[in-house]
């Protein structure tokens, strides 16, 4: 059995993958921005210079926005970057090594993915099927970038669990299916909330009917699959979260571990709610930004779960 050494990790390191990811989903949430208030093209076609420029003098709204998330995301590449070469100094623990490496890789492939989308013009008010592809893969590479973040963070947080990199694989696997549905109903959600953007409806009735002729934009008759499957996989969670037990005495967790299952369960209720509302009302910005927010912690909390499983008893 694999020994994990959490005690070995320095506080810096654990400070330093908290602020990370602190600071990547914020980048991930200004990006929403981004896209909301079609400001893509606010650089014009310049990467990763905005307009060919260090720093901006002609500022205007749309290149301001674009600007601040092109700033902060190359100040999370730096944070990412920092976390993978000093976890090279750590010695044995190999699950928080690991987890900085994947997580350097992930953000590696996060500016390329940005990268194309400026260098093709796959922003502002652009609606074709290879936008649509490279949005759901942005989501999907975003939330691979939290899974391993979030795992950095963990791992640097609570020295005193007994996991080893081979347990916590194993623990993973066992929910490989939700993972992957997870991720497809976030792909669907990007694909979704950008139809969303483009397409906006004028009402409720309007949009239902949009949704079912064959004579809308693919963009719009994507827009059904995204609640179907959603509701899928909230049904599942739910039982996940409800059905969780602990193999060790709960003394031995944190206040917040304890209370994760029952985070979990308040995180898919407020997120059906909070998707639901976002329908009746149309999809306005400050709700898509919030239900994308609410699938990063709730994304979070499942991550947080399999950490916990992968606990053996000492």
């Amino acid at each position: 059995m694999e020994s994990i050494p959490n005690k070995k990790i320095p506080l810096k390191y654990k400070n330093l993958a908290n602020l990370t990811l602190i600071i990547v989903i914020i980048v991930i949430l200004w990006g929403a921005f981004v896209r909301v208030t079609h400001s893509g093209a606010g650089c014009g076609e310049h990467w990763p210079l905005c307009d060919g420029q260090i720093i901006i003098t002609d500022v205007h709204y749309e290149k301001l926005i674009e600007y601040t998330h092109r700033f902060t995301s190359g100040f999370s590449f730096i944070l990412v970057a920092l976390l993978f070469f000093l976890s090279r100094r750590v010695k044995d623990y190999s699950l928080f090594k690991t987890a900085a490496f994947w997580s350097f890789f992930f953000i590696t492939t996060e500016a390329l993915i940005g990268a194309g989308l400026v260098l093709f013009g796959w922003v502002k008010d652009n609606s074709s099927v290879a936008r649509a592809l490279v949005i759901a893969l942005h989501l999907i590479n975003s939330f691979a970038l939290l899974y391993n973040l979030t795992l950095c963070s963990l791992t640097s947080s609570f020295p005193n669990l007994n996991i080893s990199k081979a347990n916590f694989r194993k623990s993973a696997k066992n929910h490989l299916l939700l993972i992957t549905l997870f991720l497809i109903v976030g792909a669907f959600g990007a694909v979704t909330a950008l139809g969303d953007t483009l397409f906006p409806s004028n009402s409720l009735v309007e949009g239902f009917w949009e949704d079912l002729s064959i004579t809308s934009h693919f963009l719009i008759r994507l827009r059904i699959f995204h609640p179907i499957l959603a509701l899928i996989l909230s049904v599942k969670l739910i039982s996940l979260f409800i059905n969780f037990e602990f193999k060790n005495d709960v003394s031995k967790y944190s206040s917040l571990l304890r209370n994760i299952p029952k985070l979990g369960i308040v995180l898919v209720i407020a997120q059906v709610i909070l998707g639901v509302t976002n329908v009746l009302l149309l999809a306005p910005n400050y709700i898509q930004i919030s239900h994308l927010l609410l699938s990063i912690v709730l994304w979070m909390t499942f991550i947080s779960i399999i950490f916990i499983e992968a606990d053996t008893p000492n």
